[in-house]
């Protein structure tokens, strides 16, 4: 059997089956509906009673599909046409030119759709993230980021500016959500964006994502034409229903965060131990983690294939990432220091 520490690239935080969350979508009505039913209504309230700074929210079934909402109310409000993103915000047009601005292959975007996004770079500084918004200017329709990616004062610096040039401020937390607090990892940085985008974890794997935001924006939906026939899809709201139950009764979130972080300071001692602190980066957050090496892409480094060739030869699954679940346990999180440390020890020929 794998132990699994993938999740679904980290989508399945309460773990596999989840008792609470199968009964729940197993008693939900079935299907999908041509209107809003109660269940989504029911969904739309408890979501808004845990994030209570937002007046709206609807549901989509990807986190592509929400930031690429997102993008077209911001534009249809501002009647402006250019957006600032800082990397991967889904594959849709406005975005995957400039977060894989390196392909070896055509995307297929057209230029004239690409030259609508400028790309921020965040390991160039918040300064130089400043100097691009101010040279954008008045322009802008949207500024759209993922708040684990900037230090918390320089989040609040170019949300805050993005407001003062009339564009509408955007946080990508479909992935980070979950993942950093209940409240998410934008109130995590203290920012207040004007929406924000969830979806990893909030129905523990089933297919539904969320944008929240004010009224003002969040009706414009219907007035943009924007709609799919899936999204009243009845079960994914029932297991969102149950995961926030669950998340309402956890102690602490993420539950996981303790032992995340000792087996982070293990591997850090290990770099230590083999002096290769210049060649290896510890990327952490309080529900997943990556290792990296500085200045080599992460998706193409030889060095990841290693390590989930390494661990899974130890019956452990991952790609890259180690997202943690409320089910995993101590003796997992032990299994999985053991396991990388060797895959450290293997790469350094020790």
């Amino acid at each position: 059997m794998w132990l699994d520490f993938d999740l679904c690239l980290g989508s399945v935080v309460w773990g596999h089956g989840r008792e609470e969350i199968v009964a729940a979508v197993s008693r939900a009505p079935a299907g999908a509906s041509t209107v809003p039913s109660i269940i989504e209504a029911e969904a739309a309230q408890t979501l808004l009673s845990r994030l209570d700074r937002y007046e709206a929210v609807r549901f989509f079934k990807t986190g592509a599909d929400s930031c690429a909402v997102a993008i077209r109310l911001a534009r249809q409000a501002t009647g402006r046409d250019l957006v600032l993103s800082d990397g991967y915000h889904g594959w849709h047009d406005w975005s995957i030119a400039g977060a894989y601005s390196e392909a070896p292959e055509p995307l297929g975007i057209p230029d004239a759709v690409a030259r609508l996004t400028v790309t921020l770079d965040p390991s160039l500084g918040p300064q130089a993230a400043l100097a691009v918004l101010n040279d954008v200017g008045r322009g802008l329709a949207a500024l759209v980021v993922r708040p684990e990616a900037w230090p918390a004062r320089a989040l609040q610096e170019l949300i805050e500016r993005a407001r003062q040039l009339g564009a509408v401020s955007i946080c990508d937390e479909v992935t980070s959500h979950l993942k950093y607090s209940r409240l998410g990892s934008a109130a995590e940085r203290r920012a207040k964006p004007d929406m924000i985008c969830i979806g990893k974890g909030l129905a523990n794997g089933m297919p539904v994502t969320a944008l929240l935001g004010p009224s003002a924006l969040i009706d414009r939906i219907e007035a943009a034409r924007i709609s799919s026939t899936n999204w009243s899809e009845t079960w994914s709201l029932a297991g969102l229903i149950a995961a926030e139950a669950l998340l309402a009764g956890a102690p602490v979130w993420p539950s996981w965060r303790n032992e995340l972080a000792e087996v982070v300071a293990a591997l850090s001692r290990v770099v230590e131990e083999f002096a290769l602190g210049g060649e290896f980066a510890l990327v952490a957050h309080p529900g997943f983690f990556s290792i990296e090496r500085p200045g080599r892409s992460f998706r193409t480094d030889p060095f990841r294939r290693h390590v989930a060739s390494e661990l899974g030869q130890r019956g452990l699954y991952t790609r890259g990432w180690f997202h943690g679940s409320d089910a995993h346990c101590p003796e997992d999180w032990d299994r999985l220091k053991e396991a990388l440390s060797g895959a450290l020890a293997a790469w350094c020929g020790r």
